[in-house]
């Protein structure tokens, strides 16, 4: 399993989180544009504030997150973040089977986009065209039946996910502001567009 972001206490509710895409635009000498979108999805930078980190034997938050960090090389090492406030989805459409696919890839609907989640925590349902079935396993973003559906058949799924990210910079600057207590204006987390397990 891939490591997982670490639940602290001290982060503030200034959090951000900004979708991110890439385009390429060219202003031809007449003032026309042509545009070209390089990226089909998002990659979100979520930027987390830490107000107060602590650092006593029974509450090792401070340390929790740099040695986190640090298991990381900083922005070399993808890992799992679970946003508390976007971390779930019920009923969500993910296929029509075709007869013969098995595997398909978790999505999740935001707004009227729809995107790849990074990756599966839990699936605690998937239905057949509104019917529960049993016969399924999942792994990084894929949920696998047992048995191909049916041609047209929707699938459906109830599941928690998490992003992959990566952290944005290599290095973290903390500040100790009171005895045993760290403030870390920010920690700034990336996207990636891979899957991990």
């Amino acid at each position: 399993m891939a490591a997982i972001y670490p639940t602290l206490r001290g982060r503030t509710f200034g959090t951000v989180k900004e979708p991110n895409f890439n385009t390429t635009v060219q202003t031809h000498n007449n003032g026309d544009e042509t545009r070209i979108s390089n990226w089909s999805r998002p990659r979100w930078k979520i930027t987390l504030v830490y107000s107060a980190l602590w650092d006593t034997a029974s509450a090792a938050d401070f340390k929790t997150l740099l040695g986190f960090f640090m298991q990381q090389r900083g922005a070399f090492r993808p890992f799992l973040f679970v946003d508390p406030d976007d971390n779930q989805v019920v009923g969500q459409a993910i296929a029509v089977g075709d007869g013969s696919t098995r595997a398909f890839t978790a999505v999740r609907t935001f707004g009227g986009f729809v995107e790849p989640v990074g990756a599966l925590m839990t699936v605690t349902a998937v239905y057949l065209n509104g019917t529960p079935t049993g016969g399924y396993s999942f792994s990084g973003n894929t949920v696998t039946l047992a048995s191909a559906p049916a041609a047209g058949v929707l699938v459906t799924a109830d599941f928690t996910f998490a992003f992959v990210t990566r952290f944005y910079d290599d290095k973290l600057s903390p500040e100790k502001f009171a005895y045993k207590l760290w403030s870390l204006g920010e920690v700034n987390l990336y996207s990636v567009n891979e899957v991990i397990t």
